[in-house]
């Protein structure tokens, strides 16, 4: 018996020993998803995060501009908020001067006109 219990010792030291090693390979394998999957998030993360910037700047530039046409259109606004439009404006806009306008010190010209075209009779 004590040959025949080696032997099923043994058989069973196999056993087990090539249970661990299909153990071993498949937290091998488990830790390499794991790790896949978490470079697969971060680089989902990263995108997430462009996509609200480019987002977050797009709704500002949306705002910007209703809040530009709004003010344009509406004229509901107190005085206040023009005044201070306007004075914003003068900051970064000089109109370029007018011209003056040169009065006229004569009476307007006598327009002369020929006639003789209409005048003359056709044959």
């Amino acid at each position: 018996m004590s040959s025949h219990s080696r032997h099923s010792n043994e058989s069973e030291g196999e056993s087990v020993k090539s249970l661990l090693k299909k153990i071993a390979q498949d937290v091998q394998t488990l830790s390499y998803r794991q790790l896949q999957h978490e470079t697969l998030l971060k680089e989902r993360d990263a995108q997430f995060a462009l996509i609200q910037d480019k987002w977050k700047m797009v709704k500002e530039r949306d705002e910007n501009t209703k809040s530009k046409k709004s003010s344009h259109a509406s004229s509901s606004r107190g005085n206040e908020s023009f005044k201070e439009q306007s004075l914003r404006i003068n900051e970064y806009y000089q109109p370029s001067p007018r011209k003056a306008r040169k009065e006229r010190k004569e009476s307007p010209r006598e327009v002369r006109v020929d006639l003789h075209y209409f005048m003359e009779k056709k044959t």
